[in-house]
């Protein structure tokens, strides 16, 4: 999956301040939740910010939460060696109606929850 390599190397400037901001506010055996992980690579650039006196072990649990399967997958795949790090193939919301998924073929980090497309070609 060379092209989500890709993908995350697009994202990476971008994510940045984000995950030096969320990084500094971790604690001790604190839970973290990534919602609409993606690739996990947030998540991935978190962990390597995060003191290295703990290693691994700071945060007592973290979930991911991707309802594409391929970005779950790609999850699980890059954190295995991560004992606190459960990936859920779902997605969450407050309207408990089933709903599809639309994932973007062109844009990973566009996928739509909903009734419709607004791109039927993106597919």
């Amino acid at each position: 999956m060379t092209w989500i390599r890709e993908w995350e190397e697009c994202l990476r400037p971008t994510l940045e301040d984000n995950s030096k901001l969320i990084s500094s506010h971790l604690k001790k055996d604190d839970v973290y939740i990534d919602i609409g992980a993606n690739t996990g690579l947030l998540t991935q650039m978190i962990f390597g910010k995060l003191p290295v006196e703990y290693g691994n072990s700071l945060l007592k649990a973290v979930f991911l939460f991707e309802p594409v399967p391929y970005l779950a997958e790609d999850c699980r795949d890059k954190f295995k060696r991560y004992g606190q790090v459960f990936v859920e193939e779902l997605a969450l919301s407050d309207d408990p109606t089933p709903k599809q998924i639309f994932a973007s073929k062109l844009n990973l980090g566009y996928n739509k929850i909903g009734d419709s497309m607004d791109h039927p070609n993106d597919t």
